[in-house]
This record gives C-alpha cells, sequence and structure tokens, in this order.
C-alpha cells in the first residue's frame, strides 16, 4: 500500500491533467440528470392509471396535434428553406439551419394551438391527480 506522501505527491502531478476535464464533466452530470426528469416524468405517468383519462382526453389529441404540425412543416416548409439558405450559407450550415428554423416555427404554431385547447386546464387536472394520488388537500379555487 502506498504512504501517504506517495499517494498525494501522484495527485498533485495528476492534478494538472484532470483540472480541464473537471467542468465539462460537471456540465454532463447535470445535462444528463436534467435530461432524466423527462424520462422519470412518463414513468409515473404509466404507472398510475388515475392519470389515463387525461391521456385519452387531452394529451393524446394535443400530441397528435404537435406530431401533424411538426410533420406538414418538414414536408412543405423544409426544402424551400434549406434551398434558400443554400444561397448563402452553403450546404451543410444551410441544412441545419433550415432544421433549426422549423423546429422553432413548429414551436411558436404549436404553442398557439395549445394555448387555443386549453392546456393550463390540462395542466390543472394533473396537478390535481397528482395531490390526490398523495392524499394532500386539493388547492384552493379562489385566494381571498
Amino acid at each position: 500500500m502506498p504512504s501517504q506522501p506517495e499517494t498525494s505527491a501522484r495527485q498533485s502531478r495528476l492534478a494538472p491533467l484532470v483540472r480541464p476535464f473537471e467542468r465539462p464533466a460537471h456540465y454532463l452530470k447535470r445535462a444528463l440528470r436534467s435530461a432524466w426528469y423527462p424520462i422519470e416524468g412518463i414513468w409515473y405517468f404509466i404507472r398510475r392509471p388515475a392519470f389515463y383519462p387525461l391521456l385519452i382526453g387531452r394529451l393524446l389529441p394535443l400530441s397528435i396535434i404537435s406530431l401533424l404540425v411538426y410533420l406538414i412543416l418538414f414536408t412543405f416548409a423544409f426544402l424551400p428553406q434549406a434551398l434558400f439558405l443554400m444561397i448563402f450559407q452553403g450546404r451543410a450550415g444551410a441544412w441545419i439551419n433550415a432544421t433549426v428554423l422549423v423546429l422553432g416555427e413548429g414551436l411558436v404554431i404549436i404553442q398557439g394551438l395549445f394555448e387555443g385547447f386549453f392546456v393550463d386546464e390540462c395542466r390543472v387536472d394533473v396537478f390535481d391527480v397528482s395531490f390526490d394520488a398523495v392524499n394532500l388537500l386539493p388547492l384552493p379555487q379562489t385566494l381571498d
């Protein structure tokens, strides 16, 4: 077993080599933890049958609407935008930027549609079912 001074000497020699990787490793760890939350939420949703009426009644139609919006946008808007951007940016930049443009346009359209279809009510229903699942009292309807 190495002695204490020998171990600390080895660590002090490796510290300058490891230091540049500490921040990216920390960012990667945080990103992976953040990416896990939606997966955990889906798993929570699947395990609780009280959420199934919300899935069929509201979330499934809204998901289908968003899928159709992106399908239509990528079918009809992606190629013209990519060809127009190729004039100014070249091939690789045009494809990447056209993808980002179409995703952004879809985000705006879907956000508008979701607000029109009262997603806020769905969100309230999800919270109500969640509170009921853990036996919490319902929130008051109005704040007086």
